[in-house]
């Protein structure tokens, strides 16, 4: 009779080196974060339905950016559902700082006029 030893085949690509003997192992990279991923759409998305000087948008590229930016939430943009601002019958105490996340820098677009102040 024939006996067949089964195990688990461990992955060399896992493996760095073996120093004194002993395995070491790479980590594991994480998986980003969904806003990255949401910002990375509107992003693309933007640059097709805004293909030049002059392009006006079809209805159904409105549609889609309107979807996306519809089902973003406040942590796809890196704030958090625990700011003051969020929380109704809370006052900001003074001026709120305003902050600015620069997404794409671009000499033919901008959400703002030129010549408007933040």
């Amino acid at each position: 009779m024939m006996t067949i030893e089964a195990g688990f085949v461990e992955n060399k690509r896992d493996k760095v080196g073996r120093p004194n003997n002993k395995m070491i192992r790479k980590k594991k990279k994480c998986m980003r974060p969904k806003r990255r991923r949401v910002l990375q759409k509107l992003f693309l998305s933007c640059r097709e339905v805004f293909k030049g000087p002059g392009t006006v948008p079809l209805p159904r590229d409105v549609q889609k950016l309107c979807h996306i930016l519809n089902r973003m939430k406040p942590e796809d943009v890196g704030l958090s559902k625990d700011l003051l601002f969020f929380q109704p019958g809370r006052e900001v105490k003074g001026t709120p700082r305003i902050m600015c996340t620069t997404i794409y820098k671009c000499k033919n677009f901008s959400v703002r006029p030129a010549n408007s102040i933040l």
